[in-house]
Order: structure tokens, then sequence, then C-alpha cells
């Protein structure tokens, strides 16, 4: 059976610029850090659009929650000072930017 996926838009506040490998990287290592490989693994985790001030992430539609308080937790990624807000998320990436990104 095929995992169902759900899609979860962020806002960021960071005091420095990052770029999308550091952001990527940063998320993982924090994930890791909280939940293990093995759970990173469960949660399907995955970055699809990072823009600098807005990200979509991919998770399992069962861990949404779990990739919501890891998200909630980071406050740094290299050394810079970040504010991870969850905007919402949605089934689609389509109807996620319609509902929640270009309002912004």
């Amino acid at each position: 059976m095929k995992n169902k996926k759900r899609y979860i838009a962020i806002k960021l506040e960071v005091e420095e610029s990052l770029s999308r490998n550091e952001f990527v990287k940063g998320i993982w290592n924090n994930a890791i850090s909280l939940i293990g490989d093995y759970g990173v693994a469960k949660t399907g985790l995955w970055v699809h659009d990072f823009d600098g001030k807005f990200a979509i992430i991919e998770c399992n539609h069962k861990k949404t929650k779990k990739i919501s308080s890891i998200l909630s937790a980071i406050y740094e990624i290299e050394n810079k000072k970040v504010r991870i807000d969850k905007l919402g998320e949605s089934g689609t990436i389509k109807k996620l930017k319609k509902k929640f990104i270009q309002k912004e």
C-alpha cells in the first residue's frame, strides 16, 4: 500500500540568510537528534520548496504532528538563529500554496 503524503507550509524568520542545503541539513540534523534515524525514516521527511522565507515540507500523513513538533523545536541552524512558524498543511502542494503561501 502506498503511503499518503501531507505537505506542511512553514514561514522562516532568520537573522542571516540560509541556503537550501543549510536548511535541509539543519532540519535533518535536528530531527535525527530528537527522534533518531529510524524515526526520521518512518516520517518520510522531505523538503520540497525553499526560498529563504517559505518552505514546503513533505511527510507521511500519520506523522504530521511529529514533524510539526520537530519544526517547532528548531531555534538554530548553522549557528544562525531561526524561528519556524507552521502556516498550515494540505494533501497537495497546489492547494497548500494557494491557501497559505500566496497570501503572505
